[in-house]
């Protein structure tokens, strides 16, 4: 670009100079540059601006949900990078389910580990604050669900009373019960799992603006394997020197209500107990015991003796202190002298409720007789849904 020197120029020397080029702005120095060169100079101060603006504008809302009878619904919300992991290993059987949702209509047994996460929100919901509940899916920590996590009756009821809900994928360690074979993802441990929660919760404040949807409350809850990394979550908030995750907790839980959740790994009697040595591959115990070691960072072959300090810092119930969240549970027992779901034992629950009440934390518990551990959230979907609106 041509630049024109004048060293009398009036702006300069404040004396008025004939030769200043017409067009031409002063510069320090009596230099000047043609009008071309501050066009092109607007043009990109105004892109520089414009691409700040939009850096800095709030999350667009998110894309037109589907519309079902009493909901909308949102699928697939990524609140992370990470894809869902593809299944690994010529000996990995990944869960077949047969089950469905009459509430959503499509297949809920898959096998996903995508950062990504489901949002329902109640066609009763016209705006205001509401009570959104996080529901952390179970399945063993190895399989879950897709766009149906939730079980049907609890799901209904959940929308019937306003709740708005969300749930989260989150990375998932190889599915064993059925072969002791498959692949190891030695990622997917117990932290991991935490971690993606967290970043699920960071995420949530962006996600609930996107659906335009205000927070009053925001509770935990989950069921079986969901369960326990919700409570493990939950207490970390008040006792993160438990851990030492160093979680960011961005969103303050009020509350959490477990549903059938695992509390206490040393309490389940001969399912930590008996060696794994000593155990069939037909033993259901053996898978239960690989896949702890895996989810707690060990070698399968690890001796048995060295998961017991590992199984023990990442039972919920040695996270309780004074400062934890209220906490309400939901357990079942298959009949009077059966203390059992048929997978979760009634000392799960006891355990937690004694540690809770030494410590003198606010709980609440019920026990659904002649239910198994597949019905409990469905037989007591009134009950839950209640606590979780703090009733």
């Amino acid at each position: 670009m041509k630049i024109v020197t004048n060293r009398n120029c009036h702006n300069c020397s404040q004396m008025a100079n004939a030769n200043c080029r017409r067009g031409a702005t002063c510069l320090p120095r009596g230099r000047h540059r043609n009008s071309a060169f501050y066009i092109l100079h607007f043009i990109l101060a105004s892109l520089f601006a414009a691409c700040a603006a939009f850096a800095a504008a709030p999350q667009a809302a998110l894309p037109r949900p589907l519309v079902r009878p009493g909901f909308r619904c949102w699928y697939d919300v990524p609140y992370g990078e990470r894809k869902d992991l593809k299944d690994e290993g010529p000996g990995f059987r990944g869960r077949v389910g047969n089950w469905t949702s009459s509430a959503l209509g499509v297949k809920i047994c898959r096998h996903c580990s995508g950062q990504q996460m489901d949002v329902y929100v109640p066609n009763s919901y016209k705006g205001g604050k509401a009570v959104v509940v996080m529901y952390i899916h179970g399945g063993t920590w190895s399989h879950c669900f897709d766009k149906g996590a939730i079980p049907h009756y609890l799901f209904k009821e959940f929308m019937r009373g306003g709740v708005v809900l969300v749930s989260p994928n989150y990375i998932l360690q190889s599915d064993i019960s059925m072969n002791v074979t498959d692949a190891k993802r030695p990622e997917a441990t117990f932290e991991a799992m935490l971690r993606d929660i967290d970043l699920a919760v960071s995420r949530l404040g962006d996600v609930l603006s996107g659906v335009g949807v205000e927070m009053s409350e925001f509770v935990m809850s989950g069921e079986s394997a969901g369960a326990h990394l919700a409570l493990l979550y939950a207490y970390d908030q008040d006792a993160p020197e438990k851990l030492s995750l160093g979680l960011s907790h961005k969103v303050r839980i009020s509350r959490i209500v477990d549903i059938v959740g695992p509390t206490d790994f040393l309490s389940f009697g001969d399912n930590m107990k008996t060696p794994t040595s000593k155990l069939s591959d037909k033993d259901p115990r053996k898978p239960i015991r690989i896949l702890l070691k895996r989810l707690v960072g060990m070698a399968d072959d690890a001796p048995d003796e060295d998961v017991l300090p590992l199984a023990a810092k990442w039972s919920p119930v040695n996270l309780v202190t004074s400062r934890s969240v209220p906490t309400m549970m939901a357990y079942g027992q298959l009949m009077p002298l059966v203390k059992t779901d048929g997978i979760i034992p009634i000392v799960q629950k006891t355990a937690l409720e004694s540690r809770l009440g030494k410590a003198g934390v606010k709980s609440e518990s019920r026990v659904f007789f002649g239910s198994n551990h597949g019905q409990v959230s469905n037989n007591g979907a009134e009950w839950i849904v209640r606590k979780a609106l703090g009733k």
